[in-house]
């Protein structure tokens, strides 16, 4: 059976070094020159806050939004987020930038003044108050984006997603309201008519906009997870729906990392345990934290979810002091729909029988050992017809990252980005702004729930590790709330 894609595959497909904006970049700068710039409130400057920052400073003149007030305890690290806002270049806002500066959101949603500044609320704090904060600065008015994990239990992602499915009728409602009342008041039909009437085009499209910007007054909800727009993984995916290696029979992720340069583990400024060392804060270790940014790529590039999952945790790292794992390796039940042709993924492929997939899944945190970043891969997808090989040089400033293809085109495999590219895991941070932005602008509440549904998806197969490890049985992710 020939390839899906055919002489696509050999002649066409974009097997080439890859330097391209950052996903959905294209299709909002067409818009964005016109649009009005969207005040940012950041609650939690930690070392997170570092990437989002910049990222918004390198797509500011596509996204349109602009850091307005920063609300942290620590001075220090308000300083560190405001230096990279104002900084000069990648566009940030220079010296001469207001920045109003905040202990929490409790004190920047008392200044009446400031508040009115920031339609946005990006929230970074520990996973134990994602839940609290979030909902505090929707009841406010704003629209949240809530840095990953959704929340570190299923009862509080149970909460935040019923909160999100709300807003989304909340704004379907408001909008079909605003949108009578519009034409109400306009005369161009009286209450209870059925029909337009006679109303004109013109004074119809006045009705609806006025509709619009009433819906717009409905605050969203969104999650920040960048792993989706890891050009990397948005590349193999694209790839992998063209039929570039055939049907997919295997996928492992591998998460590997060395704290011995990252100060976002550890004791804490008092002396004490870092939050993120804490399973009662954090929910858990390795898994549920950075782990995350590896389970979503599984069902990002393979295009199905988990239906189970069986593995082990274990504590290895007496030196990070972390009260949850450092270590965990599980196997994924994923469901595939593999197809006579080899339609990889199920991704706009024929019929046939649902088969499920099992990919591997590695985590492993250390002290300060040295790792092999640049031999051992991040994701490696076997199909038919060849392979996707994601490197491992991904998670430093100036790491190159990248990924390689192989297939009966390039039996001794073709790299896919530029040699000289620098970023690479954290490029992820840029497309995910833009997202962002493309949302707030088309007011789409639907697409805001869905990466709220999606985060609670990944808390649930993490939580189903931790459940499989104390029963040693398969278990399977659940996670509801908008029923």
């Amino acid at each position: 059976c020939q390839s899906p894609i055919g002489e696509h595959t050999a002649k066409s497909t974009p097997h080439r070094q890859h330097a391209t904006p950052p996903v959905g970049m294209a299709s909002l700068s067409a818009t964005s020159a016109t649009s009005a710039t969207l005040g940012l409130a950041i609650v939690g400057c930690g070392q997170i806050m570092t990437h989002h920052t910049a990222a918004i400073n390198a797509v500011a003149d596509i996204a349109s939004i602009e850091v307005r007030a920063l609300c942290d305890p620590s001075s220090d690290r308000r300083d560190a987020i405001r230096a990279i806002v104002q900084g000069d270049g990648d566009g940030g806002g220079g010296a001469d930038r207001t920045i109003h500066e905040f202990n929490d959101l409790d004190e920047l949603l008392s200044s009446s003044s400031v508040s009115a500044l920031c339609s946005l609320v990006l929230i970074a704090v520990p996973h134990d108050l994602h839940e609290a904060i979030a909902i505090k600065a929707i009841k406010a008015g704003k629209t949240v984006v809530l840095e990953k994990p959704l929340a570190p239990t299923l009862e509080s992602c149970h909460t935040l997603i019923r909160v999100s499915a709300d807003l989304v009728l909340e704004a379907g409602v408001t909008a079909q309201a605003a949108a009578q009342a519009a034409k109400v008041e306009s005369g161009l039909w009286k209450e209870g008519e059925e029909g337009e009437g006679g109303m004109e085009a013109t004074d119809a499209a006045d009705a609806t906009d006025k509709a619009e910007a009433i819906a717009r007054s409905v605050p969203m909800l969104i999650v920040a997870e960048q792993s989706p727009y890891w050009e990397e993984v948005a590349l193999a995916k694209s790839l992998i729906d063209d039929g570039a290696i055939g049907s997919v029979v295997s996928a492992a992720g591998y998460y590997y990392e060395s704290m011995r340069d990252n100060i976002t583990s550890g004791v804490d400024a008092a002396g004490g345990l870092g939050w993120r060392c804490s399973v009662a804060r954090a929910g858990g270790g390795i898994v549920i934290d950075g782990g995350l940014h590896w389970l979503r790529p599984l069902r990002v590039m393979l295009g199905k979810e988990v239906d189970s999952v069986v593995g082990t945790i274990d504590y290895r790292s007496p030196a990070l002091r972390m009260e949850g794992e450092t270590i965990s390796h599980a196997l994924i039940k994923m469901r595939q729909r593999n197809t006579e042709c080899g339609a990889a993924s199920g991704v706009g492929g024929a019929g046939g029988a649902e088969k499920p997939l099992v990919a591997t899944y590695s985590a492993n945190l250390l002290a300060t050992a040295p790792m092999a970043h640049d031999v051992c891969p991040y994701f490696r997808v076997t199909g038919t017809e060849g392979e996707i090989v994601i490197k491992g040089t991904g998670l430093f400033a100036n790491g190159g990252g990248g990924a390689r293809l192989y297939n009966d085109e390039f039996p001794e495999g073709k790299e896919l980005f530029d040699a000289d590219r620098q970023g690479a895991f954290f490029l992820g941070f840029r497309g995910l702004w833009v997202s962002v932005a493309q949302t707030l602008r088309d007011n789409n509440h639907k697409a805001a729930h869905q990466t709220v549904k999606d985060a609670g998806a990944d808390v649930a197969v993490a939580l189903a590790i931790y459940r499989s490890s104390e029963t040693g049985q398969w278990e399977t992710p659940s996670i509801t709330g908008d029923e």
